[in-house]
């Protein structure tokens, strides 16, 4: 066998979609993304599904998107199975995301979280994510969700796309 290393991140490969789909299935149960919504998504948004894999097991996701606002992206999905919780995992995906995101010009991004998941929220704040507002029904009755947005940039050092720096003498 190869050698992995512990953990890496990549994009996912066509062939692993039914493994993401089992895993966002034990992350989210009911709310889990319906396997053929998950596979055209990633057929439409190929690099865009990120993984984090550990020793040659996926253990979370994210899926960043460019939207249909300019400089504007989303955060589709960001997801860590309960076993590999706690190892920074999470935060890992996301910077990975932002990092996609910013090389598609995108300076401000947006999910939405429900508002219980403390461990979620608590991920988000400290990304710098702030709320923008609670979206009753969001995900269907009783589904609702706080909208959050956070600025890319902040996030992964980089410029402001299409900002020019200006040094005075």
């Amino acid at each position: 066998m190869a050698w992995a290393p512990p953990s890496q991140i990549r994009a996912l490969r066509p062939s692993e979609i039914t493994v993401v789909a089992e895993l966002d299935q034990k992350i989210f149960g009911s709310l889990a993304y319906p396997f053929f919504v998950l596979r055209q998504l990633s057929d439409v948004h190929q690099d865009d599904l990120l993984v984090l894999e550990e020793h040659g097991v996926l253990r979370g996701y994210s899926f960043g998107v460019t939207g249909s606002v300019a400089g504007l992206g989303w955060i589709l999905g960001l997801g860590v199975e309960p076993a590999a919780r706690g190892r920074g995992y999470g935060e890992r995906l996301m910077r990975a995301s932002f990092e996609r995101l910013a090389t598609h010009r995108v300076d401000r991004v947006r999910l939405t979280v429900d508002g219980e998941n403390e461990a979620a929220v608590g991920l988000y704040r400290k990304l710098g994510f702030t709320l923008l507002r609670e979206v009753e029904n969001y995900l269907g009755p009783g589904e609702s969700r706080l909208l959050l947005e956070a600025s890319v940039p902040a996030l992964t050092g980089r410029p402001t796309p299409g900002a020019t720096d200006h040094v005075e003498a």
